[in-house]
């Protein structure tokens, strides 16, 4: 920009940014796209823009891939991941894609000396962010180090334009994007009369958001000094909170939050056509299903692992969005059906899911204080509380939302805590079979937790090599993973470690396949898998010879009825 120091006009020459015929050519080819994309008229959001499909695109292929206009990394991330390229301690990959192992070297990651909140894997990457946009936001990191995503969202992108490294054509498409600024105005004007009320309000409602955007705008006001006035701040935050998308990676549900000017124009659906994810720096959208000619791509905005209340709340309170697809209308009508059977209301499941998810995030924000048997039981008696509150003649089902989570959590405890290896097994499978879409991000998570949990036994196994059959453990395992299963298994299963492996190599065979469909066989998460899986049947070596077939082959899955079978005596 010519004069970084002060700020353009948000105010386009009027129209969509469907009719910026200029732009939206401009924003296309700015993409990597296998896929042929138009910018049209939105059939969701109507009076709005859309990115739709010119040509079919199959179901597990590469829609487009892009560098966002900008990205934050959470808090709960910062200390384990570049800021500026995305370097990860956390995922168990590195940096060439290869899956790391114990004894690897680890990247170097370290905090910004000055503020405290932004880390680095490098000194390029540290000088590269300083020039871009570190440089201004520094100072105000360091005096608000706990700011929310969406105010450091606001902080950088100030930043980006006073250090002029933003384009013309992407502040116009900025100044495009919706910011809902006649909703949000009179939920300001609403703080005037509940302030004693918002000290503390819960993160889902309209004066949480409110209070939040006040915060961040006055933090720019006064520490940024960006010439431009109070209302185009407020534009500006609206904009970034309406079109900002979770910073999501393979085998990380949530990194952070992005603004991406093309992905920005993707509409919502809870069961959307595609999913965005991470990999370093490039935003990369995949299809979950296939996408005919002419038809709208579309994305979830919120976390499509959450239950039905807990997403039309942020959806409506954040987005006013109140979404009327399949899967919503489905899952309105189960919770429907079963606090009918139950005589409870929609009122009081909707009370039950917000508490349990209370439950989830106090868990989140604090393992180690959980990571005890008592600190599990606490857990697991706050859980069934909650349940007994509205399911009094059966269990909360698995399979309705947030239930699979709730197992989720108890697994990740249990695991960490390197406790009863059964309870870790029974609660992880009734986490991964509780998911009812087996398919795309969230199934691939499930089946490396899995795994994950399942691998100790596999080192178990190469001790102890020819020991006797498995025992109880792993027909309980079974009895899960086949249901319904016949009567109880005693003590003396019959299984053997061939079998144990058979189906162990099945799962991670299954999750390879998955993974490579989803993410793309070149991302580092399939190659990284790929080497798991091979290590694996390495590892299963001292078995013997491999027995034919194997997973993939033809006859596989009979034998691994079989060794079912066997194992469930």
């Amino acid at each position: 920009m010519a004069n970084p120091t002060n700020f353009p006009d948000l105010q386009v020459p009027g129209g969509r940014m469907h009719d910026d015929q200029e732009l939206c050519e401009h924003l296309l080819r700015s993409l990597d796209r296998p896929a042929l994309l138009e910018i049209l008229p939105s059939k969701i959001d109507l009076g709005g823009t859309g990115l739709f499909a010119k040509e079919v695109i199959p179901e597990g292929t590469e829609v487009f891939r892009s560098i966002p206009l900008l990205n934050c990394i959470g808090h709960e991330m910062s200390e384990f991941m570049c800021d500026y390229c995305h370097t990860s301690l956390t995922n168990g990959i590195d940096a060439a894609g290869h899956l790391r192992i114990a004894g690897d070297a680890l990247p170097t990651i370290s905090r910004c000396t000055q503020c405290g909140v932004c880390s680095y894997c490098s000194k390029d990457c540290q000088r590269k962010a300083w020039r871009k946009y570190h440089k201004l936001e520094c100072p105000v990191l360091g005096q608000h180090p706990h700011a929310s995503a969406e105010a450091r969202a606001l902080y950088r992108l100030i930043a980006m334009v006073k250090q002029d490294s933003l384009s013309e054509q992407e502040w116009r498409a900025l100044a495009y994007l919706k910011a809902h600024e006649e909703q949000w105005s009179g939920h300001l004007e609403d703080l005037m009369y509940y302030q004693p009320q918002v000290d503390n309000p819960h993160r889902s409602t309209p004066l949480a958001f409110a209070v939040a955007a006040r915060s961040a705008v006055r933090g720019a006001e006064t520490l940024m000094q960006p010439g431009i006035d109070n209302l185009q701040l407020y534009g500006l935050y609206f904009r970034i909170l309406t079109n900002d998308m979770d910073v999501a990676g393979p085998l990380h549900p949530n990194i952070g939050r992005t603004v991406d000017l093309v992905g920005s124009l993707m509409n919502h659906s809870c069961d959307p056509n595609t999913f965005a994810f991470f990999e370093g720096r490039q935003l990369r959208v995949r299809s979950l299903k296939p996408i005919q000619a002419g038809e709208e791509i579309t994305v979830s905005y919120v976390d499509a692992r959450e239950g039905f209340m807990m997403r039309h709340d942020v959806l409506w309170f954040k987005y006013f969005i109140d979404c009327k697809c399949n899967r919503c209308e489905e899952e309105e009508l189960r919770i429907s059906t079963l606090m009918s059977q139950e005589s409870s209301s929609f009122e009081d499941f909707y009370q039950a899911e917000k508490e349990l998810i209370d439950i989830r995030n106090e868990v989140s924000r604090d393992y180690k204080a959980f990571r005890s048997e008592d600190g599990i039981n606490q857990v697991k008696t706050a859980i069934s509380t909650v349940v007994s509150q509205i399911f009094r003649t059966q269990p909360w089902p698995d399979t309705l939302l947030p239930m699979c989570h709730m197992k989720q959590i108890l697994a990740e405890l249990s695991f960490k805590l390197n406790t009863n290896p059964n309870q870790i097994a029974i609660y992880t499978l009734q986490s991964c079979f509780g998911i009812t879409q087996r398919s795309g991000p969230h199934w691939v998570y499930a089946l490396h937790s899995l795994a994950t949990h399942l691998t100790p036994m596999t080192a178990a196994l190469n001790r102890l090599k020819n020991t006797p059959p498995l025992l109880l453990l792993l027909a309980l395992i079974m009895r899960l993973l086949a249901p319904p299963a016949p009567p109880a298994t005693p003590p003396d299963c019959p299984a053997t470690p061939r079998q144990f492996w058979d189906f162990y190599n099945g799962l991670l065979y299954e999750l390879v396949l998955q993974s490579r469909k989803t993410y793309g066989t070149d991302s580092a998460c399939a190659v990284a898998l790929v080497e798991k899986y091979a290590r694996a049947r390495a590892r299963s070596s001292w078995l013997g010879p491999e027995e034919r077939p194997l997973p993939g082959e033809r006859g596989f899955a009979e034998r691994f009825g079989e060794a079912q079978v066997a194992m469930l005596g």
